[in-house]
This record gives structure tokens, sequence and C-alpha cells, in this order.
């Protein structure tokens, strides 16, 4: 099977933003807040987080996505894309 590594980063990248902004913008917004008060900073760091943004899904997809498409793992990976 061929893998479209480009059209699959586009996928984890899409989700990784929706869930992060979900997650750090509304669930654990007062949770990080509370527990973590001393290591926050009001000024985010852009270049950085995009930065491990952009290594984090590389790696995800593979070292973990492309092997599991290349053994047709259908237990770990419900779709491929095509």
């Amino acid at each position: 099977m061929k893998i479209n590594y480009p059209a699959l980063y586009g996928i984890a990248a899409g989700l990784f933003v929706l869930f992060d902004a979900i997650w750090l913008g509304a669930i654990a917004k007062k949770l990080y807040a509370t527990e973590l008060k001393g290591l926050m900073t009001n000024n985010v760091k852009w270049g950085a987080a995009v930065l491990f943004y952009l290594v984090f899904i590389a790696g995800l997809l593979y070292f973990v996505v492309g092997p599991a498409l290349k053994a047709d793992s259908s237990s770990s990976l419900v779709f491929a894309v095509h």
C-alpha cells in the first residue's frame, strides 16, 4: 500500500490544532492556571510551539502511523488516506 504522507500530515495537523485548542482553551485552562501558575507565562512562544508540532507530527507519522499502515494493522488505525 502506498501511503500518502502529505495528506496524513495535513489531517494529523488539523486534528492536533483542533484538540489542543479545545484542551488548552477550555478543558484544562483552570487546571493549568492553578497547578502551574509559577511556570506559566502570558506570552506564547509561537515559534517553539509550531516547531514542536511540526516535528512531533512528523515523528508520529514516521514511527507509528506509517509502520501500522505498512503492516496493514487495521486494529491500530481505522483509516488510511489514499
